[in-house]
């Protein structure tokens, strides 16, 4: 049975132990491979989009193909990488195995397995046959815990110093700068579940190179904060930016909406560190580095407002300017915090309104008034089944139009609301005025009850 037919197999089962079994039954090494090149977030091509070959005289089989794809994940994307991709189609025998090598340097499978299904398939085949492969290591990102008085008192109960952030409102972003290994050098964006996101911006790319060399790490830097969308020296409303930028995760964004781009950023890791998910300098101390290099720089990368204070009351009254100027909120840290990969419990936001990220899991069609064969609502869940919520406002127009498809079954979609209801009849939780913002193309999973915990 050819591995293609095998990814076509998988993708036509609907639910997720299904598809377990069945990739359990078939997984070796070649089809471990493939997986791998296509859901590890450390490999990248930056290649999203590969020209068809229709034919060809080729013998090879997609197995053939596993050192040239090696091979493209150490250079940089340039006119002989092209070449080198479209030569391997040309030598693929089998026109499934030209789709799935495009499938695979594009790194979307398509068959509706992501890291954590996969993690789950390998845990069971090395259980069950006695094999040694090795997981799938995630994307690391340091979170911050939603507000309360708790987590308050335990920021300020810590010795300080305090340092209170503009909280932006874009899309969370990595841009990771390395060198290759044909001696050139890479920037790469990334969103904050290790998807990449495709923008070719020069100015850009050599401003965060700049950065990266003063900093003088060996083997390279990840600069941390979000992309913005500035038109006419304004920043985009959220639904227009995040559009834009969500057009980079999927590849097509041109290169008008690509000079709009700027980059807030407020912290930096050396890529080694950022692989072992944890660095022990104190986040005050990589501040502090990361204003001097910055300092009297202009461009299109910017250091993130940050106020140092002293009290909750500071907080408030810093919070209270940034809402009374149209800004989401604000981040207030812990200086000594240093970074990992997890969930601070010394950095916390305080935002107007609450936001959270769940997964479509049934689209309502309308029976009558305006929502008459439109969509009328999402229902929407965590995956960890705790929040379940019907999501009927937020939507425009066009919307109600766009989102009646089953292809958006399944995606995540970030969801404003007031508070958490504990409905007494059920076991799962519910939202207080669900408001629907926008579809998240740069994240696979979904927020959950222990976010909102914590």
């Amino acid at each position: 049975m050819k591995y293609s037919d095998i990814i076509t197999q998988i993708g036509q089962l609907s639910a997720r132990n299904e598809k377990i079994a069945y990739m359990v039954d078939h997984m070796d090494d070649n089809l471990y491979k493939i997986f791998k090149f296509a859901l590890d977030p450390y490999t990248n091509f930056g290649i999203k989009t590969v020209a068809p070959i229709t034919s060809s005289n080729g013998t090879q089989c997609i197995e053939d193909t596993f050192g040239v794809i090696e091979q493209l994940s150490k250079t940089n994307h340039s006119s002989a990488t092209v070449e080198l991709v479209n030569d391997t189609l040309r030598n693929l025998r089998f026109g499934e195995d030209r789709i799935l090598f495009r499938d695979i340097v594009t790194k979307d499978l398509r068959c509706g397995v992501q890291v954590s299904t996969f993690n789950k398939v390998i845990d069971e085949v090395n259980s069950k046959k006695g094999t040694h492969y090795e997981r799938i290591g995630t994307w690391p990102c340091m979170l911050c815990s939603a507000y309360s008085p708790k987590v308050m008192d335990k920021i300020f109960e810590t010795k300080g110093p305090y340092l209170c952030q503009e909280k932006c409102d874009g899309m969370r972003f990595n841009a990771v700068v390395r060198d290759c290994d044909d001696g050139s050098h890479r920037v790469e964006y990334y969103g904050r579940s290790g998807k990449q996101i495709y923008i070719n911006n020069t100015e850009l790319d050599m401003q965060f190179m700049a950065l990266r060399n003063l900093l003088s790490f060996a083997d390279g830097v990840v600069f941390d904060g979000e992309l913005l969308v500035v038109v006419d020296g304004k920043i985009a409303d959220r639904k227009t930016g995040n559009g834009i930028l969500n057009s980079g995760v999927r590849g097509t964004i041109t290169s008008l909406d690509v000079e709009t781009i700027h980059a807030v950023i407020w912290d930096f890791i050396p890529y080694g560190e950022f692989q072992k998910s944890t660095w022990s300098m104190p986040y005050y101390e990589r501040y502090s580095r990361l204003a001097e290099i910055m300092q009297g720089k202009e461009g299109k990368i910017s250091l993130v407002p940050t106020e140092f204070v002293e009290t909750p009351d500071d907080v408030q009254e810093m919070f209270n300017r940034m809402i009374s100027m149209g800004k989401e909120g604000v981040i207030i840290k812990n200086g000594n915090e240093i970074w990992c990969d997890k969930r601070s419990g010394l950095m916390m936001k305080v935002k107007g309104e609450e936001e959270i990220d769940l997964r479509i899991a049934r689209l309502v069609e309308g029976t009558k008034g305006k929502v008459l064969g439109k969509l009328a609502a999402m229902e929407m869940v965590s995956d960890d089944g705790m929040i379940k919520v019907s999501v009927g406002t937020g939507f425009s127009d066009e919307d109600r139009v766009t989102y009646l498809d089953n292809s958006y079954v399944g995606k995540i979609a970030t969801i404003k609301y007031n508070m958490v209801i504990n409905d007494k009849n059920r076991e799962e939780m519910s939202l207080f005025l669900p408001r629907f913002v926008e579809i998240r193309y740069d994240k696979d999973v979904t927020n959950t009850i222990e976010d909102i915990k914590s």
